[in-house]
């Protein structure tokens, strides 16, 4: 069989784990194919010396939708414990794996994730040592407030951060790992500030707009967080966890129902954008299918409610609050039998639940009475 390297189109996906980033990355990939039709991959991994990484390679045969193929017949600078350098290699024997490859668009994605432990402490003792003889610039104060970070000495963090924002007070991303730390801290106004000034120097930064809109939220101020989250689907329409805190948002119980239905409307958008999605989307359709009951809940829909934690329920079958709040509902609707049945699911996976123990009894009291 030959792999005609024309075919093949290479990304460059760098996977950050909660490792060193700052100093990871994974460049100038190519390949090329030997007579023994084994594919060559060839690419640099920067970083600092003492780390190391595991590299791994996926491939795409639909132009990178989806990356079903994971070569396991590979040497070279591949798996766990490789080091930076330029132009080291890994070697594909593709007939192993891949007797028949078959596709039009082919992708290959090669990953660097850093290794946690004692890599954040010689980092941290490593610029401690620099400091000793002249006060660290801008990138060394960043670095170092990243080493902290991931170690997750955040309280050191988040004081490392504010030192290099001293330095350099233009770096958008800076802000963003600040507020991140201040966030793991539940310093919110702080968060929301560091989140703001991101965005401002980032209009672009989605994940900016949503960060300060859940700092928003945690301090109350939901009008705030409802403008951050319409900012951040205006950025990214297609983009789902936007969509669903926009959804959650409104559906507050102080708001009118107009935004309520505005509510139910964004619901439905996050159902129909993650039906069509490669991705399956189970936690998020679970919740946009619960929201969607309650805003039917608010308005005493009583039918659409029950329907549409049925279809929740078909993403999480075993969820507590969700038989719950279907028991409730049908109890409320008289729909007697029905209701002790899902009251009865839900104590078997909550069965300390006294509350729900007695609305049981009320049930089957009143089914006796008729």
């Amino acid at each position: 069989m030959t792999i005609r390297l024309a075919f093949f189109v290479f990304i460059l996906l760098l996977a950050l784990s909660p490792t060193l980033a700052w100093c990871q990355s994974v460049s100038n990939v190519r390949a090329g194919q030997t007579e023994d039709d084994q594919i060559i991959v060839t690419y640099d991994l920067l970083g600092e010396s003492y780390q190391t990484f595991e590299i791994s390679l996926l491939l795409s045969r639909d132009g990178g939708q989806n990356f079903d193929i994971t070569p396991r017949t590979v040497s070279g600078d591949v798996g766990k414990d490789v080091k930076p350098g330029r132009g080291i290699k890994m070697v594909w024997d593709v007939l192993m794996d891949v007797p028949r490859l078959q596709g039009s668009a082919f992708v290959f994605r090669v990953t660097a994730v850093g290794k946690q432990g004692a890599q954040y402490d010689r980092a941290i003792a490593s610029f401690k040592e620099v400091a000793k003889a002249d006060p660290l610039g801008f990138d060394h104060t960043r670095r170092l407030a990243d080493a902290y970070a991931k170690s997750k000495q955040d309280s050191l963090a988040a004081l490392t951060y504010e030192a290099a924002l001293k330095l350099d007070a233009t770096k958008p991303d800076v802000y963003g790992e600040a507020g991140a730390v201040y966030m793991r801290l539940r310093k919110w106004e702080r968060a929301a500030d560091m989140f703001e000034k991101r965005y401002k120097l980032d209009p672009n930064a989605t994940t900016a707009y949503l960060n300060y809109a859940n700092c928003n939220i945690q301090l109350g101020r939901i009008d705030n967080a409802r403008v951050a989250f319409r900012q951040a689907v205006a950025q990214r329409p297609q983009y789902i966890p936007a969509r669903l805190s926009l959804a959650r948002c409104l559906s507050q119980a102080r708001y009118k129902t107009d935004s309520l239905q505005t509510a139910r409307t964004e619901f439905e958008t996050v159902i129909k954008l993650a039906d069509t999605s490669v991705v399956k989307y189970k936690n998020e359709l679970f919740d946009a299918y619960t929201g969607l009951a309650y805003t039917y809940y608010v308005e005493k829909k009583y039918s659409q409610t029950v329907e549409a934690l049925d279809k929740a329920l078909k993403f999480k079958p075993d969820d507590p609050p969700a038989h719950k709040f279907k028991a409730q509902i049908l109890f409320l609707m008289n729909r007697l039998d029905e209701a002790k049945q899902e009251y009865q699911k839900y104590l078997k996976l909550n069965p300390k639940d006294k509350d729900a123990t007695r609305e049981l009894e009320q049930v089957v009291a009143r089914l006796k009475s008729q």
